[in-house]
């Protein structure tokens, strides 16, 4: 007889992991054969791509840092004026220098007032709008200053504004001479636009809050890159001060290398985008060969494993056809030839040591079941079954059934100062002096904790469970010891009573000693209350 092949046989499970095994193998080889051209080309494109936008930054902060100059030049050349009456209120035009280097030029003053503009003098004395905080801002830190300014909204454009002061003779701040400059200007967007970045990678800057101020696509002009949910957070980090180049996603959520470079001057950030399949594409290829080549080298790894498996499982497949003919009664357990010293033999002598285990095992599941791990003595579980025993035996015996519910005062305070393990010390002690304060026939268990209880059984008179308690308190009185030191333990005990014919259970009797318990630490602690119950006072008049 055979075992059939099904997807649960261990044959058919080896294979599969045989193939599975010779498909990762593969697929790992040409991996690891990829990764590091792969990690090389990606770092030679990604550091050529940052190369060249830092070359581009400094470009462009270098056309910055001329323009600036430029101003500042002519900032001196108006202060320098001993008439002042000769540039205020007219055009400057007349300085050509300015007019191929900014958009516009106002010679403005503390208030925000034109006094003099580049492109004529027909805005001259109204207040020029949007310079307001930047006006403030050079009068207060006294010097030039490059500033982004919104402008023109139909355009969907941002410039920048160029601010150098204007001093008088005492060398206070008069006025302040302003030119902007638009990032489509040919020295700023216009070198980005020259570059080159593959056949569809391109440049992009966003300014210090992630609006976008020059992008190849006009319609992303002006708009939030980081609200824009098609943005990958390489980009949303970039206005936070990122340098450098990483793979994300483009604004089109497609998979790019991206590279941010940080203008010295201006908080703009310039960005370049390169598609990962225009800069990968002999990468893609390779990995394709690779994995066609991994895929037909698991195929024949998965053949050859499948014929190895059947060789390898013929003995225990053998066995299986042995145990087979002892349950249709044909053999019998000699076959098995238990003396084999291969996996065989010992699967069969395992079967034979299991069932002499298992009376063992459950013996010791019993025990466990009912005793606590740490203090030997029993548990809560045991302690509900001896409960409902004595209550039973005390209707037909005629006799009083109690219970005590113990803690351990102050528990707490001996784990946090002695720690954990001298905690466990104090309870096995407590448990071992309980033992020993009690009857014999007594049953002494722990509920949780530094929780006790202890069931007094076949109880007469209420002055029995009085003298118990006592006994519980002065054998807890003797220091305990832990460590090499000696420290004092108490226990606050409640007791509750329950007569032969009462009417109440398990629960209400516990329920009972615990508000006792409670009783007797709102008293002092170190000490026991004890609740005899109505229905005592009224059948058995047992009150001392």
């Amino acid at each position: 007889m055979e075992f059939p092949a099904t997807s649960a046989t261990l044959l058919f499970r080896i294979t599969r992991l045989v193939v599975l095994l010779a498909l990762a193998s593969a697929a790992l080889v040409a991996f690891a054969v990829l990764r590091p051209l792969e990690a090389h080309m990606k770092a030679g494109v990604g550091g050529q791509e940052f190369a060249m936008l830092k070359a581009a930054a400094a470009s462009l902060d270098s056309q910055l840092a001329a323009k600036q100059s430029l101003l500042r030049t002519a900032a001196a050349r108006i202060a320098a004026e001993q008439d002042r009456a000769s540039v205020l209120g007219k055009s400057l035009v007349e300085w050509g220098e300015l007019k191929g280097e900014f958009a516009d030029v106002m010679l403005l003053d503390g208030a925000g007032k034109v006094l003099a503009r580049l492109d004529g003098s027909s805005s001259i004395g109204t207040v020029a709008a949007g310079v307001r905080d930047q006006l403030r801002a050079l009068f207060r830190e006294r010097k030039g200053m490059l500033a982004p300014l919104p402008f023109g909204a139909e355009a969907r454009q941002a410039a920048l504004l160029v601010m150098e002061p204007v001093r008088d003779a005492a060398g206070q701040v008069r006025y302040a001479l302003a030119g902007s400059i638009a990032p489509d200007d040919a020295r700023i967007g216009g070198q980005l636009a020259a570059l080159s970045l593959g056949r569809s990678g391109y440049f992009f800057i966003v300014d210090a809050s992630g609006t976008i101020v020059h992008h190849p696509d006009k319609r992303r002009l002006m708009t939030r890159a980081l609200h824009d949910p098609r943005v990958a957070s390489p980009t949303a980090t970039a206005p936070a001060g990122f340098e450098g180049w990483r793979e994300g996603r483009s604004e089109r959520g497609e998979p790019a290398l991206l590279a941010f470079k940080r203008l010295s001057g201006l908080p703009w950030t310039v960005a370049a985008v390169h598609p990962v399949e225009d800069a990968y594409a002999g990468v893609h290829a390779a990995k394709t060969g690779a994995l066609v080549a991994a895929a037909l080298v698991a195929i024949a790894a998965g053949s050859v494993g499948l014929a190895a498996a059947v060789r390898i499982l013929r003995p225990l497949d053998e066995l299986y056809c042995r145990v087979c003919d002892i349950e249709a009664g044909a053999a019998d357990i000699a076959v098995l030839d238990v003396r084999r010293l291969d996996e065989v033999g010992a699967l069969s002598q395992a079967f034979l040591s299991l069932s002499r285990q298992r009376e063992a095992a459950e013996a010791k599941l019993a025990r466990l079941a009912f005793t606590d791990a740490l203090t030997g003595i029993a548990n809560r579980r045991m302690l509900e079954d001896v409960l409902a025993c004595a209550i039973a035996r005390s209707r037909r015996a005629g006799q009083v059934v109690a219970v005590a519910y113990l803690d351990i005062d102050r528990f707490k305070s001996i784990n946090d100062t002695m720690g954990h393990q001298a905690g466990d010390a104090v309870l096995v002690e407590f448990a071992a002096r309980l033992k020993t304060a009690v009857r014999a026939h007594d049953t002494v268990a722990r509920l949780a904790g530094d929780e006790f209880m202890v069931v007094f059984d076949g109880i007469s008179v209420v002055a029995e469970v009085e003298e118990a308690a006592k006994r519980i308190l002065a054998c807890i009185e003797v220091p305990f010891t832990h460590g090499g030191r000696s420290f004092p333990v108490t226990s606050s005990i409640g007791i509750a009573l329950r007569p032969p014919h009462g009417s109440h259970g398990s629960a209400e009797l516990i329920g009972r000693a615990d508000a006792a318990l409670y009783r007797a630490k709102k008293d002092g602690r170190n000490r026991y209350a004890v609740d005899a119950g109505p229905e005592i006072a009224l059948s058995m008049r047992l009150m001392h």
